[in-house]
């Protein structure tokens, strides 16, 4: 394979529209007839589909940072550190922050029972309700409720989370199922041209993907008191509604 070979296949990935007819008919023939340009294509593909993913900067996903003893925090930080709580028996477990965001999330454990409760606290543009804490390793995604807190979390008691990579997802944009309408679809868009289909039939729905490449990766389905979070790959997603007759909120994240 020659360099200008391998130029062109990174050319026709990253800047088709600067080729000609020609050049991208000559590079389409090239992958299809080697099967070492056909391994270099797929190998420049995936590379830059996961450097854009990391170098897509989203107000959605913010990432967060231990807090360390020792470090100065700015004023929010500060504020929420001395909210601690009155509780008998809650005692920190650990604070992810991030300062540019102006976001915290507190990790208490109750000594008793050594369940641990999550607290979101954000400024206020920024929503807490039903937020997700997605740690990277091992890999959990927690939910919280419509004040921002999750408790009576048993499984993660003993993880160490000066260890822990975690991402806090901020919904991108929401809807709701109403009853009484069947056999029915409806789009839904926000601001950034994510796009969605839903579908509502008697008593299950079903979502779609309407952009190609979309960066949508969870929903989150909320009934009545039950709450399901579900991961999207691009695929149709199909739930059942418990209950017809009840309201079925939809939160996206990416």
């Amino acid at each position: 394979m020659s360099k200008i070979d391998e130029y062109k296949i990174e050319q026709y990935i990253r800047f088709a529209e600067e080729l000609t007819e020609e050049e991208k008919n000559e590079v389409e023939r090239l992958i299809e007839t080697s099967d070492e340009m056909q391994a270099i294509y797929l190998f420049l593909k995936q590379f830059y589909e996961e450097f854009d993913k990391a170098s897509r900067v989203s107000k959605a996903v913010i990432p967060l940072t231990l807090l360390q003893k020792h470090q100065h925090s700015g004023p929010v930080v500060l504020a929420a550190m001395t909210k601690e709580s009155s509780a008998s028996g809650l005692v920190t477990k650990a604070t992810l922050v991030s300062e540019e965001r102006k976001t915290v999330v507190r990790i208490l454990e109750d000594e008793q029972s050594h369940s641990l409760q999550f607290h979101v606290i954000g400024n206020q543009k920024q929503p807490n309700s039903y937020v997700i804490l997605s740690l990277l390793n091992p890999q959990v995604d927690l939910v919280t409720n419509e004040k921002g807190k999750l408790k009576g979390v048993q499984e993660l008691s003993d993880i160490d989370w000066s260890t822990v990579s975690t991402l806090l997802r901020i919904p991108v944009f929401k809807t709701t199922v109403h009853p009484g309408i069947s056999n029915k679809s409806f789009n839904v868009k926000n601001e950034s041209g994510q796009e969605v289909e839903i579908q509502k039939y008697d008593e299950h729905v079903q979502i779609k993907v309407k952009n190609e490449g979309s960066v949508l990766s969870r929903v989150l389905v909320v009934q009545d008191k039950s709450s399901d979070l579900i991961k999207m790959s691009g695929q149709p997603i199909n739930f059942e509604l418990t209950d017809p007759h009840s309201k079925a909120h939809l939160y996206f994240y990416e």
